[in-house]
């Protein structure tokens, strides 16, 4: 098509673009109206995780020593817990600030070509963001609150281990020490040796009982006849 069509007005004046919008006002109207309401509903959202990351900075899990440093400072989760929050604060504010300009803009027909699609897929990215950084600051505090209830969980499991090494041990000495150890120290070759000479022992002793029976056998003949 010749790009001088595109703008050449029709009988009525009215160039293609024009003739466009007239017919499909009614989708640019429920468009706008899709844009606003998902960019409230994200603000809402957004503005809460805002809320809740600020307070988290200022009240910190654990409380603070005499001098105002946090009292689990030393700890690789409350690190992990700081810069959750941080990401959190910072990518809710982004996401507030991008459904703020869906919300205040023109919603003119050439807005929804780049705009407006662009500033929504930016604000949902960081609205994402915050709502994972959120849920890591969480497992984060539940992680330095809870760490003494796990490490006597794992101090039990320990306990039962020791345990069951212990009665492992009384049944050896019950049984008198009979029983095979894998770990004896030797290497592959000299098991693969002592196991060719226990072989080889057993199969003499088979012999040495085979010919045993076999010449009581002959005398008991030899008595009888």
């Amino acid at each position: 098509m010749d790009p001088l069509y595109q703008k050449a007005p029709n009988k009525n004046k009215k160039s293609p673009k024009m003739v466009f919008m007239e017919e499909h006002s009614d989708l640019l109207n429920e468009a706008q109206q899709w844009m606003k309401d998902v960019s409230a509903s994200c603000t809402v959202v957004a503005a809460l995780i805002i809320t809740m990351a600020f307070a988290g900075a200022f009240t910190l899990p654990g409380g603070n020593e005499d001098n105002g440093n946090p009292l689990f400072l030393n700890r690789a989760t409350f690190m992990l817990f700081i810069i959750s929050d941080a990401i959190a604060l910072f990518s809710s504010t982004a996401s507030v600030v991008m459904f703020l300009g869906i919300l205040t803009a023109r919603f003119a027909a050439d807005d929804f070509l780049y705009a407006l699609p662009k500033r929504m897929t930016i604000g949902l990215v960081f609205l994402f963001m915050s709502l994972a950084a959120t849920m890591i600051a969480f497992s984060a505090t539940l992680a330095i609150v809870l760490k003494d209830k796990v490490s006597w969980i794992a101090d039990c499991r320990i306990e039962r281990g020791n345990q069951r090494e212990k009665d492992r041990e009384r049944a050896q000495s019950r049984n008198g020490g009979k029983s095979k150890n894998k770990d004896d120290g030797l290497t592959p070759e000299q098991r693969r040796e002592r196991d060719g000479k226990a072989l080889q022992e057993k199969a003499a002793k088979k012999a040495a009982q085979a010919e045993a029976s076999g010449g009581n056998g002959g005398g008991n003949k030899s008595t009888k006849k």
